[in-house]
């Protein structure tokens, strides 16, 4: 199953902007290109099953993430949850500025908070 969540993207693969989610390391993943409506669902169940492969943490690091909208505070919420379902602790860096703009607008900075 990891296989499937290792560099795949959801646009094509020479777009700077492909969204993708790459395992670094057992349980770390870097978060990779645009979060917005057209990528966050494929995203969104990558990250699930990246949970799902993680015990008892699982981490995403969001250095490579470029522009971002609404959408990325409503992946993180997902996968909050799925990570609440799985008995797993949810590690996020490296969030962009621009989340943490509209987690604040939502008053739901605290989760984005750093680890």
């Amino acid at each position: 199953m990891a296989k499937l969540s290792k560099g795949h993207s959801s646009q094509q693969a020479n777009s700077p902007q492909a969204v993708q989610l790459i395992e670094q390391a057992p349980g770390c993943w870097l978060v990779s290109g645009d979060i917005n409506f057209e990528s966050v669902i494929e995203l969104r169940q990558l990250g699930i099953d990246a949970i799902g492969q993680s015990n008892p943490v699982c981490q995403f690091d969001f250095t490579g993430v470029g522009s971002v909208n609404t959408m990325a505070l409503s992946l993180i919420l997902c996968w909050s949850r799925a990570a609440k379902r799985a008995g797993v602790e949810l590690q996020l860096s490296h969030i962009p500025s621009e989340l943490r703009a509209i987690a604040e607008l939502s008053d739901l900075q605290s989760l984005v908070e750093p680890v």
